[in-house]
């Protein structure tokens, strides 16, 4: 995984689309026109996000956020547990007395996604079940009322700002940001 400050990841942006000067011996500036670089960033920060949003897990930074995640317990002890603002999915999730952890989001409308809803047929500790919501999930069921949250793994953009990804991403992030010109 490569980390990449903003000043680096546009430098890179302009190596990898040609925007590079053809000749060196001399420089030119104009005071009129087209700010570049901050075109380029907008370009980067839309193309990053939805990279973030879509491509496959194992080219993105994935941080363990159980610590910044906000929880509520419902009577039923369904968990609902929030993303902090830098997180953008959830990768696993984990509960304190749960036999294993959930890899697998389920959408809310599925039919796993809609047995959650009785009682007597959602999961808990020995089976659980995570449902997607937006920006949260909704895991079923906690061992108890006073359980934590062992782990969350999140896509989550780094702590400082910048951009982090692995080099097999950058065709899929440079992929996005030319479907977004056509």
């Amino acid at each position: 995984m490569k980390h990449y400050t903003e000043e680096e990841m546009l430098n890179e942006w302009k190596i990898r689309n040609g925007y590079v000067p053809l000749r060196r011996d001399c420089a030119v500036e104009r005071g009129d026109g087209v700010d570049l670089d901050a075109l380029l960033l907008r370009q980067i920060e839309s193309a990053y996000a939805r990279l973030l949003r879509e491509a496959p897990v194992d080219c993105l930074p994935v941080e363990d956020v159980a610590d910044e995640c906000t929880t509520t317990v419902n009577d039923d002890l369904s968990v609902v547990i929030e993303l902090p603002e830098r997180a953008v999915r959830f990768v696993e999730v984990r509960l304190e007395g749960w036999s294993r952890a959930v890899r697998e989001m389920t959408a809310a409308d599925s039919p796993l996604g809609r047995l959650q809803s009785n009682r007597f047929l959602h999961g808990g500790p020995a089976c659980p079940v995570c449902v997607e919501g937006v920006r949260s999930v909704t895991a079923y069921a906690a061992a108890t009322a006073a359980a934590r949250l062992e782990r969350v793994l999140a896509v989550a953009r780094p702590a400082d700002g910048g951009y982090a990804l692995d080099e097999s991403a950058w065709h899929v992030l440079l992929g996005y940001a030319q479907y977004d010109r056509e």
